[in-house]
């Protein structure tokens, strides 16, 4: 991956479209995309870091990109409480909590998006200009995704 460039590999989209209850980034993300409420921001960030975002784009967690070996993600959408809950762990370990619920407008109802979004560097609007190279032979191994219903109790970690 071109770390020059932002990445959201995993994110729910409302349904408007005008934003995301959450994503899961890498790289620098673009100017547009900082958050503006005064809250922790990803300027400056090593774009080596994966970044787990909130609705506002203030991050909610990182961790370092390990290039040789498994790394394992989940995020719990908790719709009736409005909070997110993130857990990480590498290889084959078990996954565990790495945050507490954090408060987050899960309003909006939407999709879930899994995939290698790579938006284009030097842009205000990612649709319509920016850069992209050409010959871009780059990608990404989900190793498995899945959505649960642990409304009752039950998350597997």
């Amino acid at each position: 991956m071109n770390l020059t460039h932002e990445y959201m590999n995993a994110w729910h989209e409302t349904n408007d479209y005008a934003s995301n209850q959450f994503s899961f980034n890498t790289g620098i993300m673009l100017e547009q995309d900082q958050p503006t409420d005064g809250n922790v921001t990803t300027t400056g960030l090593d774009r080596c870091l994966w970044k787990f975002l909130d609705r506002k784009n203030n991050v909610l967690w990182t961790t370092g990109i390990e290039w040789d070996e498994w790394q394992n993600f989940a995020v719990t959408v908790d719709y009736e409480n409005n909070t997110l809950q993130i857990y990480y762990s590498g290889g084959y370990d078990a996954l565990k909590a790495v945050t507490k619920p954090i408060g987050n407008d899960n309003s909006g109802g939407g999709q879930f998006q899994i995939g290698m979004l790579k938006k284009p560097t030097e842009t205000t609007s990612v649709d319509y200009d920016g850069y992209q190279e050409k010959g871009i032979y780059e990608g990404q191994i989900y190793g498995g995704i899945f959505i649960e219903d642990s409304s009752n109790g039950c998350t597997s970690t």
